[in-house]
């Protein structure tokens, strides 16, 4: 598991951490937090979702998100499609 949350790592941040992803960084990562991180906004989830459209974190299974991303128009289907599981619970029983 990676937990980004409370670390305020940004849209830059976030951009960065997707196309490390994209070049076959984390492959056999299973978890990610990313919650509470207020300065994440659309770009750093579009980013985010684009890379997971790519087939970007191949392992990943489950995204904890703040729950104002949880339905975003981009990265909910493409977590549905790779049967990611969204989140905004840390907690959460069958983490």
């Amino acid at each position: 598991m990676l937990n980004f949350s409370l670390n305020h790592i940004g849209d830059d941040g976030v951009t960065a951490f997707a196309g490390a992803c994209l070049k076959g960084a984390l492959p056999q990562l299973t978890q990610f937090q990313l919650r509470q991180n207020y300065p994440v906004g659309e770009p750093g989830i579009q980013a985010l979702a684009a890379a997971l459209s790519e087939s970007a974190l191949p392992s990943l299974s489950m995204l904890l998100l703040s729950p104002e991303w949880r339905n975003h128009v981009n990265l909910k289907p493409v977590c549905e499609k790779r049967a990611i599981r969204l989140h905004d619970r840390p907690n959460y029983p069958d983490a």
